[in-house]
């Protein structure tokens, strides 16, 4: 009976993968007997393993124990998101080995507390100046420009526009995007502002 709960499996990756195909995943917990299990039955059936690669991964705890449905202990990723932006949730995701265990009240803490710390900044008028100073410095640093550099591609777009160069002009503009350096146009001019960089919103 034991034997026969796996047979499915190795069955089903037949059906739709093939007999050999390159990564087969899992959690750290199926390393034993379950992938075992599955390694020894497709090597009698195709007389070796018909996977080239197992990648086992970590497992996300609360609070240091394992997130699972049985224990009632855990949270969708629509839920997540319901609070924190994506990006933050996919820095915290990746900002640990894969095969790692990552937990996430660890992750509520810290948004917890740069939220804190950031809207305590701005919560006075004569801070929001000093706030937004450092949002910019940060986005020149990313982007590995300075603010000089910046003004003198907003001094080309302008002419560009000013010319009828229309391309040259999105060129500038969509060029400053990817980089997370965002163009305000007004009637008083253009300014710019930190944005997310477009490779980062795909």
């Amino acid at each position: 009976m034991a034997i026969y709960i796996y047979l499915p499996l190795p069955a089903m990756s037949a059906a739709y993968l093939g007999y050999f195909f390159d990564i087969h995943g899992g959690g750290m917990d199926l390393i034993f007997p379950h992938h075992e299990n599955e390694i020894a039955q497709s090597c009698a059936a195709c007389k070796k393993s018909n996977v080239s690669y197992w990648i086992h991964n970590g497992f996300v705890t609360i609070d240091s124990e394992k997130m699972s449905k049985s224990l009632g202990n855990f949270f969708t990723i629509r839920q997540v998101i319901d609070l924190y932006h994506p990006l933050a949730l996919r820095l915290f995701l990746i900002g640990t080995h894969y095969r790692s265990p990552i937990n996430y009240s660890d992750v509520m803490y810290c948004l917890r507390k740069l939220l804190t710390a950031f809207f305590t900044s701005i919560r006075y008028e004569n801070a929001k100046p000093s706030v937004l100073q450092q949002l910019m410095e940060k986005a020149l640093k990313r982007a590995k420009l300075t603010e000089d550099q910046v003004l003198q591609k907003i001094e080309e777009r302008t002419s560009a526009r000013m010319s009828k160069e229309y391309e040259k002009s999105d060129s500038i503009r969509k060029e400053l995007a990817a980089v997370g350096i965002a163009l305000m146009d007004s009637p008083d001019g253009t300014s710019w502002r930190p944005a997310v960089p477009l490779s980062m919103q795909e």
